[in-house]
Parts: structure tokens; C-alpha cells; sequence
């Protein structure tokens, strides 16, 4: 696996003020010298003296170093030339005050990212104003930035992620999110910090070792930036009811050591968006009660990795296949949990479809949180675009679902896939959040840029799975009618409805099973299931029936939903054949 190339390097500007301080006013009315100074600038170290007072006449040199992955775009007065790794400035026959100011520009370095640190420094070294990282897009074209750990410090401030402006304007991306190479040039990404709220609007508990604990604010801010220091003490903990009927508050910061987050800190609050650091040991959801305007949480990485390279991180690279598509590029996404992952062969469907579609297979999971993929999929599909969902038995889907681990690990990937949902549609995000933090923090780091090698660029699995003898692999296959719910199956509708709003072509189908499961109904059973979806889904066409993709043991690889390379062949035959059934009926030949 290749490793992404790091290319840290040094802009220190020197200014000095004592010598600034010797010229002033009257040194430009009593001399008859000309003051000639070169203006000092963030991509540059002034090597030697920055000011001269010259006679008419005279010339004047000054020597400049430009830090790496800047060139030299021109001066306002002068001329200039490169002498080794230096830019030397003259100024020739001086009749008049000059001040020389230096344009330096980022050179086309295409697959690079700079980090200007906005007022902040690097960790590693801390007279580092930017950070320059390349990156290889042979891995990918969307790539995870710098995490909390490579920034350090700032007295008075919080670091809440990056911009693509400096005043933050432009797109934010969290700290370890991803962000959009620039196939022809540098991304050029700002820090963004938060001002602290003044320590006077909190009491605070001292706990020892340094550390306190927020007991209450008692303030009226508009933004709540909790400080990482109180009275010198580290803020590690928010106790109970600390934020309890907070209304005045539009957006609060929570600091960045903070380990323990109380249930009842924040009760019967207004807010409407929280920044955290995935550091955070000790949170539930009973840490925000009654705090029903709650609905953006922004995540920001403090620390490396663990899942990276797991086949859970290739939902955020299945997801970027989408978000990379082309505004003129028509898209096909099929979408259900691990039976999609197994049973379909995207390069049959691109070929099949003559490279008219960007083909990607969503499937990871049925136990990724479904609303948050409906809800990237409601944000990122387009008109004329085509969606295939295809769930597996939904006879025991819950109607209230609930976050599990396996979807914070997914999201590790690319914290920001949170910013498209609304998080009042969640349950138990932040008591799992606990949880998986518990996990992971003991586990071993990893690297952002290590890819699963299970997944293919489609999405689909990438190795070769055999036929077997075993007729039965587990996995409960039910297909009850009397439980399948009815809430669930108008959710379902509702969503296609919605997709169908912007012109999305949605269409239903089913995933595939083992016919000869011990636990597989007879097909009375089954037929009266597929029935009351019939009934239930009625905003978009039902191009398959159910009975078609049951197949035989032999087909099945290690459960009773995932299918040998043989078996997603005849599943993916089969599924070209309704699609394109379909598209015939709706006037569409694909």
C-alpha cells in the first residue's frame, strides 16, 4: 500500500520592531534619505536587514526565502531574480519612500493540500505556520485531513475543523474528514477557531491533577465555546445540569480534553449544533434531555484511526464514489446491508447499461443506521439519476432503529457524513458513541490511507467465493407478514417519494435468499409477505418478484444472504433483466 508523502516546511516571518521602532515620522520629514522596506508576508522568511535609508540614487537588495510549495508571482516595485534557494528583490536608482511587497502563490502541485494554520501552528513544531501534504490518488481523490493531534494548541481559541475560506465561508470539513482533491492544483484549507467564552460565566469544580469540572454557565452567549482552561485548571469533565435551560445559545464548542459528559449537562436546551472531539469517554443521549432543537452534530478526529482498512471503512469510499460523480454523469446506486455487497457484479450492470450509468453498490450492512444513508442518498442523487433498493427480510426491522457500533465505525471514515442528517432521527447515537469509543481506544491505530481490499471501485466484494455443499449457513430468514411493519414499509415509501421529488427513478426490489434454509417459510407465507410490501410500497414501481431471487444452498457462501460468485452472477442476470424491464414500461431504455 502506498504511504501518502508528507511534506512539512518552516514560514517563519521576522519582523523587528526595534529596529521599526528607530524609524518613524520624523526620520521621513528631517532625513533627506528614502526609507526603502520590504513588507514582511506569511510565505516568506526576510533573510537580513527588511528596511534601508538609502540617498537618491542608490539601489537596494533584499533576500528572500520562500517556503516550499511557493513560487514567486511578482513584486510591486523592483526587480527580482533566484540566486540558489533564496529570491533576491533590487531596487534600482531610488528617488522616493518604497515599500516593496512580495506576491507568492502556491505552485500547481496537483493531489496536495495545504493547511494554513490561521493564527494557530504545528504541533510538531510550532514556528510551522502551514503544513503542505501530498497525497496519492491511486488511493483516493477524497482524502481525510489533518486531525486535532497535528494542530497545537491555541491559547484562548478552539480548533473546529477546516474551511476552504479563511473567514470559513467556504465548505467545512472536520478535523480527519475528507476533502476534494484538485486534480490540477493545490486545496488550500484554513484552520477554524472558535473564541473561548469568557471563564467568568462558569463555575467550575476542581477535581485535582490539574483538572476541573464545568458545574454551571451562567451566561447569555449566542455561542457557548467551552474553554480547555479555567482558572489554569484542564476542563475534563461537565457535570449535571451545568446547561440546564440554556436558551440563548445557538451553537456550543465543547473542549477538547473533555473525557466526561454528565447525563442531565445539557437539559432543556435551544441549541441547535454541538462540536465534540471523538475523545470523549463518558456521553449518552441522556447527556442532552429535552433538547429538541438539537439536529447538527459536527465530530472533529483528535485522535488516529483504527478501522481504517477494515471492511467497515469502505461505506465512506462507496459514498465518495457518489459524491465524485460528475454533475452531467447520470448515476446508478444500488442500496441495501450485506446481500447487495455479496450479490451483485457491477461491472455485468456497467457494461450491461453501455457505460451510460456511474454504477455503485452501496451495500455494506443492515446494520449501518438506515436513515443516515437515506438521508446522504436524498442529498447527493440528482434528476435522471436511478436508485435500486433492494433490502433484505425487513419482517423484523424495528420501527424506532437504533444507532450500533458498527455505524460509528463506518463514520470514522468520514466523520462529516453526519452533517447530512438530522440526529433528532437517531436513537442512541451518543450512548453507542460511548460504547465505541470504549473499543477503539484500546485498539490498534491505523492509517487513513489504508483501503479494505474486499471491496472493488464499484463496491462490490472483490474475491472469488465458491460454491458450496452446505444447503443451510444460519442467518433466520422469516419473511413474516404479521410482523413486517407497517410504519417501516410507509418510511421506506415516504423516502422514495421524496427521491422521486428530485427526479430520482426509484425502483423496488428484493434481496436475495437461501431457498433451502432451515428456517426459509413455505411460500405461502412468503407469498403473503411479498403481498403486504405490494400493498405498502406504493410511490415507486416493484420490478421483481420476490420468488425469483431464492435460490439454492450451493449458491451461498458463509450466510444465508450471501451469495458465491456464481450466485451473484444469476442474481445480477436476473436484476439487469427487471431493470431493464421497467425502464422499457416507464419509456426509458437506459
Amino acid at each position: 500500500m502506498m504511504k501518502k508523502i508528507r511534506i512539512i516546511f518552516i514560514l517563519t516571518v521576522c519582523f523587528c520592531m526595534s529596529a521599526a521602532a528607530a524609524c518613524t515620522s520624523d526620520d521621513f520629514v528631517k532625513s533627506d534619505k528614502f526609507t526603502v522596506m520590504l513588507q514582511e508576508g506569511r510565505e516568506f522568511d526576510i533573510i537580513g536587514d527588511y528596511f534601508y535609508k538609502v540617498e537618491k540614487g542608490e539601489s537596494v537588495e533584499f533576500t528572500i526565502k520562500l517556503a516550499d510549495g511557493f513560487e514567486i508571482g511578482g513584486v510591486n516595485r523592483g526587480e527580482y531574480y533566484r540566486d540558489g534557494e533564496n529570491i533576491k528583490i533590487v531596487c534600482k536608482d531610488v528617488g522616493s519612500h518604497i515599500t516593496v511587497v512580495v506576491k507568492a502563490v502556491l505552485r500547481d502541485s496537483p493531489y496536495t493540500v495545504m493547511y494554513d494554520l490561521n493564527g494557530g501552528t504545528y504541533a510538531k513544531n510550532e514556528t510551522q505556520k502551514y503544513v503542505l501534504e501530498a497525497y496519492d490518488p491511486k488511493i483516493r481523490l477524497r482524502v481525510n485531513t489533518l486531525t486535532a493531534e497535528s494542530v497545537a494548541p491555541r491559547s484562548g481559541y478552539s480548533l473546529v475543523g477546516w474551511s476552504t475560506d479563511i473567514d470559513g465561508g467556504g465548505e467545512q470539513i472536520g478535523l480527519g474528514s475528507r476533502v476534494t482533491l484538485d486534480v490540477g492544483s493545490c486545496v488550500k484549507l484554513y484552520a477554524q477557531w472558535k473564541e473561548w467564552t469568557d471563564e467568568k460565566s462558569f463555575t467550575v469544580e476542581t477535581l485535582g491533577n490539574g483538572e476541573c469540572a464545568v458545574v454551571r454557565y451562567r451566561g447569555r452567549d449566542k455561542e457557548i465555546v467551552v474553554p480547555d482552561f479555567i482558572g489554569g485548571a484542564k476542563v475534563t469533565e461537565i457535570k449535571n445540569g451545568a446547561f440546564s435551560n440554556i436558551t440563548s445559545a445557538q451553537t456550543v464548542v465543547l473542549p477538547s480534553a473533555l473525557r466526561n459528559l454528565d447525563a442531565g449537562a445539557f437539559d432543556n436546551c435551544t441549541f441547535s449544533e454541538l462540536y465534540l472531539y471523538d475523545t470523549v469517554e463518558k456521553i449518552g443521549d441522556d447527556s442532552f434531555k429535552n433538547c429538541n432543537e438539537f439536529a447538527t452534530l459536527s465530530v472533529n478526529a483528535a485522535m488516529p484511526p483504527r478501522y481504517s482498512g477494515a471492511w467497515t471503512s469502505a461505506w465512506a469510499d462507496k459514498c465518495d464514489r457518489i459524491i465524485l460523480a460528475p454533475p452531467e454523469e447520470k448515476q446508478m446506486v444500488f442500496f441495501a446491508g450485506s446481500s447487495m455487497a455479496f450479490g451483485l457484479l457491477s461491472g455485468m450492470v456497467d457494461e450491461s447499461f453501455g457505460g451510460e450509468y456511474r454504477v455503485t453498490n452501496l451495500g455494506l450492512s443492515y446494520k449501518v443506521d438506515m436513515k443516515l444513508q437515506q438521508d446522504f442518498l436524498y442529498a447527493v442523487l440528482d434528476e435522471n439519476d436511478v436508485l435500486i433498493h433492494a433490502p433484505e427480510d425487513i419482517s423484523d426491522v424495528k420501527e424506532e432503529q437504533e444507532f450500533e457500533r458498527i455505524t460509528w465505525r463506518v463514520l470514522e471514515s468520514n466523520y462529516d457524513m453526519l452533517k447530512y442528517t438530522d440526529i433528532r432521527k437517531h436513537r442512541s447515537i451518543f450512548d453507542v458513541f460511548e460504547d465505541y469509543n470504549d473499543v477503539r481506544k484500546n485498539a490498534k491505530t491505523t492509517d487513513y490511507n489504508a483501503k479494505s481490499e474486499d471491496y472493488d471501485i464499484y463496491g462490490d466484494i472483490s474475491f472469488e467465493r465458491e460454491n458450496t455443499d452446505d444447503t443451510d449457513k444460519g442467518y433466520k430468514t422469516l419473511y413474516n407478514s404479521v410482523t413486517l411493519s407497517e410504519k417501516v414499509l410507509a418510511d421506506y415509501s415516504n423516502f422514495y417519494a421524496n427521491l422521486r421529488s428530485n427526479g430520482v427513478k426509484v425502483y423496488f426490489s428484493y434481496g436475495p435468499a437461501n431457498l433451502d434454509g432451515k428456517f426459509m417459510p413455505p411460500k405461502g407465507v412468503r407469498l403473503a409477505y411479498a403481498d403486504k410490501v405490494r400493498r405498502f410500497i406504493v410511490a415507486v414501481p416493484i420490478i421483481s418478484d420476490m420468488e425469483d431471487y431464492l435460490y439454492n444452498g450451493r449458491f451461498f457462501w458463509d450466510t444465508n444472504y450471501h451469495l458465491s460468485t456464481e450466485g451473484a452472477v444469476m442474481r445480477t442476470e436476473q436484476l439487469i433483466d427487471d431493470i431493464k424491464y421497467q425502464m422499457e414500461r416507464d419509456g426509458n431504455n437506459g
